[in-house]
């Protein structure tokens, strides 16, 4: 899973993209998100999902900003399905 920075280009070194240039670039792309129903319910998931278990740290420390970012990320791309299952 890429951070929200990874994923949006906050670096700051000379090659990096800007925030605003890379969420426009997945708009330019024309990939928009799929969704598909999720059964019976009328409520409609992407077919993407975002896996949150790392949020909880079991493979390093990750900080609520961080965390906050990759979600923020998520949402700007059409991900509205979130794994976050106790394992």
């Amino acid at each position: 899973v890429q951070s929200g920075s990874e994923l949006f280009g906050n670096h700051q070194n000379d090659n990096s993209i800007s925030t605003w240039e890379h969420k426009s670039h997945f708009r330019q792309i024309g990939k928009a998100m799929k969704y598909r129903p999720f059964g019976q319910t009328g409520i409609r998931v992407s077919e993407i999902g975002l896996g949150c278990w790392q949020f909880g740290g079991d493979f390093g420390p990750v900080d609520n900003e961080e965390a906050e970012a990759t979600m923020e990320a998520a949402i700007q791309v059409g991900i509205n399905f979130f794994d976050t299952a106790n394992v």
